[in-house]
């Protein structure tokens, strides 16, 4: 089935309950001050730490420090009295999930999510995975939809989730595991918390260039870090930004049938500009026994082409750490052609619903009013999110949250460990800092690469493949599908 061996349902998944769980081999447990038992899979990374006023906390996934003038998180919590725990994390980039004092907080983005729900026995019981608790849950029915790569909402629309009575933890949300309910928290650090000398563009973009690199460079581990390079912005600025901070990346394609001729043809060029080696990265043909391992690890939060990648074993070779451009385009969003203010949640709905081609009878639907209308009761200013409006919560809430989260958890299949570089509260902070008119284009991460590494300019981005002339529009056709372009040259040649 893989060139991994190690690859197995419920890797690298945690659960939290009143008492032990054995999801597989290889899991152990770990009872906490309050009674709280926290079950885990081996390969889940697990650290426990002791703040200031003693309360212990366990450090699940994988976390790393975006401030050059604050320790590790562990060493910062150290010094951290339990009460600034919460604006302590806001620092802190990767994927990963802090449980202690009763509470558990996600990372900025919920990367490593948490579904939870009410026990028979009236406990909390919570995991990272939709699966599991469907197995611990038996008795609640699931609640499948169908999700459509590429078409509409392909995801299952947070808070809800697959199965009945069970919510999954929003970004702006931390979790009392013990009063069993969920309490709002900010989901950006705004411009006045972030520490700048100045409050201008060019010192918020200079200290989030900074800020990404330092997520890079003080990831845990030595292990190779690899960097999935294409032709557009946001993976060149996740390079040049890695570059900027010393960091040794592993740049490399992943070859598709999907990909675009610019695809192919302009990462080698960016890496040979920088002086480092490029990898074409391809599967194999996809195997019906990894499909379904896919949609059962998952829960069925992920569509069938969502799971390709992993279908097909492009990664199963790869050892270390990922890191990944997503989460980029918080800055510049789609949905800025719709009005920012909710004043008919469900009218709204319907609007984005139409906006994103989302089918009309579809359950999506009805699950974005009701996340809408719970958004539109902190339009207030009271809401921790300052200076973020809903279409960026859509951005940080569902595409994050809900679309990248799932497909993530996906990830923990394989050998390898992913991290993205902007999640963290104070990096995503730092740059919606920037004049939103300045963003609104996109325009901005060209200056933001500018800032780190000029010679990533030099190629264009994502032109099309008429750029590059007839042979290296044959050659890619060729090399990603080789049926379908002999289709398309005798469709051509009948047309003459």
């Amino acid at each position: 089935m893989s060139a991994d061996p190690g690859i197995r349902l419920h890797r690298r998944q945690y659960v939290v309950g009143a008492r032990p769980h054995r999801i597989g081999p290889g899991w152990s447990a770990t009872v906490l001050p309050s009674g709280l038992v926290v079950s885990h899979c081996s390969e889940l990374p697990v650290t426990r730490a002791t703040d200031a006023d003693g309360i212990t906390w366990l450090l699940l996934g994988l976390a790393s420090q975006t401030r050059s003038d604050r320790p590790d998180p562990v060493a910062e919590l150290a010094t951290s009295p339990t009460a600034a725990v919460g604006r302590v994390i806001e620092g802190w980039a990767g994927r990963w999930t802090l449980i202690g004092n009763g509470e558990l907080h996600p990372d900025a983005t919920a990367q490593l999510t948490c579904h939870w729900l009410i026990d028979d026995d009236g406990s909390v019981l919570a995991s990272s995975s939709p699966a599991i608790l469907a197995e611990l849950a038996p008795e609640r029915p699931d609640e499948p939809r169908e999700l459509v790569y590429e078409r509409g909402l392909s995801w299952v629309v947070p808070p809800l989730g697959t199965l009945a009575g069970a919510t999954r933890l929003l970004p702006s949300q931390r979790l009392d595991l013990i009063d069993r309910t969920t309490r709002w928290r900010r989901l950006v650090v705004p411009p006045a918390e972030l520490g700048l000398t100045r409050l201008d563009d060019e010192t918020a973009m200079a200290a989030f260039v900074d800020a990404l690199g330092q997520a890079m460079l003080r990831a845990p581990g030595d292990q190779p870090r690899h960097l999935g390079l294409t032709a557009g912005a946001d993976s060149r600025l996740v390079l040049a930004a890695a570059l900027a901070a010393g960091v040794d990346v592993a740049p490399y394609t992943r070859m598709s049938a999907r990909m675009s001729v610019a695809d192919r043809v302009v990462p080698p060029r960016l890496a040979a500009a920088v002086g480092i080696e490029h990898r074409r990265v391809a599967g194999r043909r996809a195997e019906p026994d990894r499909l379904r391992l896919a949609l059962a690890h998952t829960g069925g939060h992920v569509s069938n082409g969502d799971a390709l990648p992993f279908v097909e074993g492009v990664r199963d070779h790869f050892t270390g750490i990922e890191f990944g451009g997503q989460g980029l385009g918080v800055g510049k969003v789609k949905e800025r052609v719709l009005p920012a203010e909710i004043d008919d949640p469900a009218a709204l709905a319907e609007r984005l619903a139409d906006h994103v081609g989302e089918p009309v009878a579809t359950t999506n639907r009805a699950a974005l009013a009701s996340w809408l209308a719970a958004v539109a009761d902190h339009q207030d200013g009271q809401h921790p999110a300052e200076r973020v409006d809903w279409r960026d919560r859509f951005y940080l809430e569902q595409r994050l949250a809900g679309w990248q989260a799932a497909k993530e958890q996906l990830y923990d299949l394989n050998r390898h460990q992913r991290m993205i570089p902007i999640n963290s509260a104070r990096t995503i902070g730092l740059l919606l800092a920037v004049d939103p008119e300045r963003r609104r284009t996109g325009d901005h991460r060209r200056e933001l690469i500018a800032l780190a590494d000029e010679r990533l300019l030099d190629e264009p981005f994502n032109p099309p493949g008429a750029t590059f002339g007839l042979a290296a529009q044959l050659a890619h056709g060729l090399s990603v599908d080789r049926a379908g372009l002999a289709r398309r040259v005798r469709r051509r040649l009948r047309r003459a």
